[in-house]
């Protein structure tokens, strides 16, 4: 493996490290502050838009980090298409959480108040946009700038945390108001460094390019249908808790299932890494010797990493 990408790689892993300590210090707050039931109905908000963002999101994202890197078209013409379409799609987002919340509530998030919902489809525009964005500096490669906005993101939302819950003793609203806090700072963030990379703030326009378009729903499409898979297998279990058990069995399970997921977080990083990479290579023989390198690595040091939790996992919890 090459050292930049073993240096994009370790930075990569340690930014989510970072980010894996700042989330763990706000989880911990939220969970005590709000106790079982409290931290359950604050799951279950956040996992709504975040459902709806998942069938929404279109695979967007992913297609923008390949045309990026493989420069079929110009960096304005990409921009400009993703600003379209997330305006149309977060527009039919929110009404689709309307539509759940006023007539579907009941049968999907039963015992959650119908203020917090509500207040919670804030996310989905902003989660949309820092998506088409943010993908535009993983498309360049800029992987330092890409991997510090979450961090920033997490960052912000602990400090939030500690004033709202622990200075003032507020609820779960606060919660959620520090939640849609940060993604826009982080969105903000997003914004300014694509503007600064690609020095396109002066050629911004609402126009759409046909073949871009055209490309990237033919390309997202694949692995859209993967991620709404993946998102069923691993996030459909908290409805189903919620429906036959309750809000405090959710926050329990849903603290146990985070703790294991975070083992992902060394293949996350090098499957990060990989993918622009991969999509700018014009050797096919390159990545098909690279690629299966990664893969053994990565299996390697997760297995070992399983295997340190399953002994440390009585003290952490």
């Amino acid at each position: 493996m090459s050292n930049k990408f073993i240096k994009n790689t370790t930075i990569t892993f340690a930014t989510r490290i970072l980010n894996l300590l700042l989330g763990t210090g706000a989880s911990v707050i939220i969970a005590r502050v709000l106790g079982p039931s409290g931290k359950g109905i604050y799951s279950l908000v956040l996992l709504l838009p975040a459902m709806i963002f998942m069938f929404s999101h279109l695979g967007i994202g992913a297609a923008t980090v390949y045309y990026v890197a493989q420069k079929k078209y110009s960096v304005k013409d990409i921009f400009n298409s993703n600003i379209v379409l997330g305006l149309l799609i977060s527009i039919l987002s929110i009404l689709a959480g309307l539509i759940i919340i006023f007539f579907f509530q009941d049968e999907i998030v039963p015992g959650v108040p119908k203020k917090y919902l509500l207040l919670a489809l804030l996310l989905l525009p902003l989660k949309i946009f820092t998506e088409y964005i943010i993908n535009i500096l993983l498309g360049l490669q800029k992987i330092k700038k890409f991997n510090l906005i979450n961090p920033a993101r997490t960052l912000t939302f602990l400090v939030l945390i500690i004033i709202l819950l622990l200075g003032f003793g507020f609820g779960i609203m606060a919660a959620i108001v520090a939640s849609i806090i940060s993604l826009v700072v982080s969105g903000s963030l997003t914004f300014y460094w694509t503007f600064k990379e690609t020095n396109i703030l002066t050629k911004i326009s609402l126009k759409l390019n046909k073949s871009y378009i055209k490309n990237i729903f033919s390309y997202g499409f694949k692995t859209y249908l993967s991620a709404i898979f993946n998102l069923l297998h691993l996030r459909f279990d908290m409805f189903m808790i919620n429906l036959y058990l309750n809000p405090m069995a959710v926050g329990f399970y849903s603290i146990a299932v985070g703790l294991t997921e975070k083992l992902w977080l060394i293949s996350q990083s090098a499957g990060l890494v990989l993918f622009p990479r991969v999509s700018s290579e014009k050797d096919p023989k390159k990545f098909k010797q690279f690629t299966p390198l990664v893969f053994r690595t990565s299996i390697l040091l997760t297995a070992g990493a399983a295997i340190i939790l399953f002994f440390l996992v009585h003290h952490i919890i």
